[in-house]
């Protein structure tokens, strides 16, 4: 449970309020006219807050990237009409070919 305490409070008994996160692991909940605005955790909090809020964030970014390729897929099957795309190395390798012909005629 946080201890919760207000801006004054903690402006006056900044030093104590301190010692108690940092020596005895309290946890401190800052209100603002009865609201709370932030909070104090020790470090030990902190370094497992940013343990599971990191992977959690990239984990959630790769699983879109993963949606949307999907969707991509899709609809370039559905563009094709079912028809498979190209392998990709002979694509690039005709636009290489293409460009390097380009050059030539100027």
């Amino acid at each position: 449970m946080s201890d919760v305490i207000n801006v004054v409070e903690a402006k006056t008994h900044f030093a104590e309020w301190m010692n108690r996160v940092a020596y005895q692991g309290q946890r401190v909940v800052v209100e603002r006219h009865g609201k709370p605005v932030m909070a104090w955790v020790g470090m030990d909090d902190l370094a497992r807050l940013e343990a599971m809020s990191v992977p959690h964030n990239v984990q959630q970014q790769r699983l879109a990237a993963l949606a949307l390729a999907d969707e991509a897929r899709a609809q370039i099957r559905a563009e094709r009409h079912g028809q498979p795309m190209p392998d990709s190395t002979e694509t690039l390798h005709e636009l290489r070919e293409g460009r390097t012909h380009e050059a030539d005629l100027r």
